[in-house]
């Protein structure tokens, strides 16, 4: 057994899965999106869709067949299960500290800085979602996931091999995913192309 690895492990599931809503209850930071994004009138058929499919039993990887899931999402889906698949501790905490806890808060906090108020308050829910990311991730999760890798991986050279390439697969994952939504929404807008990496 690892009592640190468990320890850091359920600190940080503890906050994802039921974290404080701003409302004075809990919910997982997916909920918390999902609400956001319901309030501010996003379309969410798509993520309502493949989550209907999972309930009626349909495993991951054919729910993202559903026709509703866009590809740049399913891509980035699959992505992140074929390295959980791989059942190696060390790629998958790679995946989750570089490809998400020491990155999105950066880019959580641009995002925060350069939404206008809303007179109606539609993005309130929204600026909740990103700021608990922000504070949790960048304060809390992004350290704890540091020091489980650092625990997982020790000296041996050849686990921080494959930390290393799973960081970097994870990161191209990323930016493929955002430049297939900022291609779906200039499809939908009719914006100029951007050829300026994310």
């Amino acid at each position: 057994t690892d009592p640190l690895g468990s320890r850091l492990i359920n600190e940080i599931v503890l906050a994802e899965e039921s974290d404080e809503d701003g409302l004075g209850g809990f919910a997982s930071h997916f909920e918390l999106y999902h609400r956001a994004m319901t309030r501010c009138g996003a379309n969410t058929a798509g993520i309502d869709g493949f989550l209907g499919e999972l309930r009626q039993g349909k495993t991951v990887p054919a729910a993202l067949e559903s026709p509703g899931v866009p590809g740049c999402a399913r891509q980035f889906v699959r992505q992140t299960f074929d390295i959980i698949d791989g059942e190696n501790l060390c790629a998958i905490a790679s995946a989750f500290t570089f490809g998400r806890e020491v990155l999105l808060p950066a880019v959580f906090q641009r995002i925060v800085d350069e939404l206008n108020v809303e007179a109606s308050g539609g993005l309130e829910d929204f600026k909740y979602y990103l700021n608990r990311h922000i504070g949790l991730d960048g304060e809390e999760h992004g350290p704890l996931a540091n020091r489980l890798l650092l625990s997982l991986c020790g000296s041996d050279k050849s686990r921080w091999q494959v930390a290393e390439q799973t960081a970097l697969d994870c990161l191209e994952a990323r930016q493929e995913l955002w430049a297939g939504i900022y291609e779906a929404i200039r499809r939908e807008n009719r914006l100029p192309t951007h050829k300026t990496k994310m």
